[in-house]
Parts: C-alpha cells; sequence; structure tokens
C-alpha cells in the first residue's frame, strides 16, 4: 500500500505565481496512477537561468532529482535535425496541486478556471511567460503582445475581460492565423501597458523582458499625454487629409506630414504610415506627386 502524499500548503505568493505559470508555460499533471498532481516547466537552455528562478518559488516542493539544480537534458529538433539542449523542473506529487489541476483541465486539456482572478505577481510571471514586448515606432507608444494560444476566443474575452477589470483600459483580442490554424492573442497599447508596468514592477523579480527598464522607458509614474485609440487617430488623419485635398492647393510632403501628425522625434517623416494613408487617393488619382527645382517633393 502507497504512503499518501503529506500535504504541503501552498503559500499566497507559490499560488500567485502559480496562477501566473499556468496562464502561461507551466503544467500541471496527475501521471499514470498517481492520485495527485505534480507541476513541472520546460524551457531553451537559453532560458535556464529564469527556469531556476521559477524553481525556486517551489524549492520545497520540487522532486528530488531538481533538489541542486534544473534537469539539462538533450533532444532532437526536428525542423533542422540537430540535437539541442532544453532544461526542466518538476515538483512531487502533493495534494495541494490536485484541485488546482482539477480547475486548469478538462479531459487533460487545459482550460480557463471560471473563477480566475488576477494580481500582481500572477501578471508579471504571465508576461515574463509569454509577453512580447516592444516599441511601436514612437518613442511613448509600446505594444505587448500575450501570446494565448492555447486558449479559445471566449477564454481570451474573458482574460481580456479581467484585465480590463483590473486596469480600467483597453485590452484587445485579436485573430491569427498560421499554417492555416486559427487562434488569438492579447494586444495591448500605450496606456495599458504603462498601467501594467506600474502595477508589476515592484514584483517582477526576472532578470527577463524588462524592456521598461531603460530609462527612457521608465514613464510610467510620470505619463506623457495618453495617446489616441490607432483606430480613432487613423480616422482623424484621414478626414485632415480630405480637408487639405478639398482645398485644392499643392503642399510638400514634409508639411503634408507635420499636418498629418507623421513626423518621428527626430524629424524624419513617417512613411509607411502616410504612404497607407496617401495609397486611395493616389490610385484614384485624386491626388498626384511631382518634384519641384528643389528636390521637394510636392
Amino acid at each position: 500500500m502507497r504512503t499518501p502524499h503529506t500535504l504541503i500548503p501552498l503559500t499566497k505568493f507559490q499560488q500567485e505565481a502559480l496562477t501566473g505559470s499556468m496562464l502561461g508555460d507551466g503544467h500541471l499533471c496527475i501521471n499514470g496512477k498517481a492520485i495527485n498532481a505534480h507541476l513541472t516547466i520546460g524551457r531553451s537552455i537559453k532560458d535556464k537561468d529564469y527556469l531556476e528562478y521559477e524553481a525556486s518559488i517551489f524549492n520545497n516542493l520540487l522532486a528530488p532529482a531538481c533538489k541542486d539544480n534544473v534537469i539539462i537534458t538533450n533532444y532532437l529538433d526536428k525542423t533542422t535535425s540537430k540535437i539541442k539542449k532544453e532544461c526542466n523542473f518538476r515538483t512531487r506529487n502533493n495534494p495541494s496541486f490536485t484541485p488546482i489541476y482539477n480547475l486548469w483541465y478538462k479531459d487533460k486539456v487545459k482550460i480557463l478556471p471560471k473563477d480566475l482572478q488576477l494580481s500582481a505577481v500572477a501578471v508579471a510571471h504571465w508576461i515574463a511567460d509569454d509577453g512580447s514586448l516592444a516599441y511601436n515606432k514612437l518613442p511613448y507608444r509600446f505594444v505587448l503582445e500575450l501570446s494565448t494560444h492555447s486558449f479559445t476566443q471566449d477564454e481570451c474575452n474573458l482574460l481580456a475581460g479581467l484585465l480590463q477589470d483590473r486596469y480600467n483600459e483597453e485590452f484587445l483580442v485579436r485573430q491569427k492565423n498560421r499554417k492555416g490554424k486559427k487562434y488569438f492573442i492579447i494586444k495591448v497599447y500605450d496606456s495599458a501597458c504603462r498601467a501594467i508596468f506600474s502595477d508589476i514592477d515592484s514584483v517582477f523579480k526576472m532578470n527577463r523582458k524588462r524592456i521598461w527598464d531603460n530609462p527612457e522607458s521608465r514613464f510610467y509614474s510620470d505619463c506623457p499625454e495618453r495617446q489616441r485609440s490607432m483606430t480613432h487617430d487613423f480616422q482623424d488623419r484621414k478626414n485632415k487629409l480630405i480637408e487639405i485635398i478639398k482645398a485644392g492647393e499643392p503642399i510638400t510632403l514634409i508639411n503634408l506630414a507635420k499636418e498629418l501628425g507623421y513626423i518621428y522625434n527626430d524629424g524624419r517623416i513617417e512613411y509607411t504610415s502616410m504612404n497607407k494613408l496617401l495609397k486611395l487617393y493616389f490610385d484614384q488619382n485624386t491626388i498626384y506627386k511631382e518634384v519641384d527645382n528643389y528636390n521637394n517633393n510636392t
């Protein structure tokens, strides 16, 4: 007869970190004849330091093989046919994980718990796992993409709603397609990014994806004027362009860019966005471009 596992209760921090990991790369498993679940997370060898940080959170629950370090193994990359290294850790089976497993899985498929609650710790670990953060050209606009591929559209909408309730900002669910498969992600822009960064900064201990740690980025505590939404911004610029076209007066490209707000801080024109706005009118022969004696585009 097997000796039952001793219950080791999860601390509040462990519970919240586990929520973030389950939204990202964490997996709870009940293997074979086991009656209790365990946590396992695997990563590329380049993320070994981050994985060791995650393992340290559950140090009192780690399986014996992981007591001193994470486990490093070799695997065959089917794309390149090369042997690569990966790392992982797992905890012992424990009654603390079993009710959480039952919330997150249905027929061994990960689902979103209906009573899910977000905290700063959970969001921090979620972003560290599945967040992709970048500047969107302009120095005061961030773009954060949360890769929620494993969740359904309804589940992504629920997650976006939880984020909106916590931060009072807009979180957008967007469809993507890859190799004929449809999935959904959550897109976060500008002030919503700053709201998240301000919330998680004190608990984000991972040496990972700290793009907002750059001196020029840490303006979430002293925010610049809020950006308008991209949809409204584009429509406003379109309306302004229509007024300029109706006036019928020649205008240099640089002055048009200034009128429409397509100028970077260093004075360069944002050509990609300009061309997108002007294309319809060029195609209709409503406007045309010429170069004057001073080599100015007009």
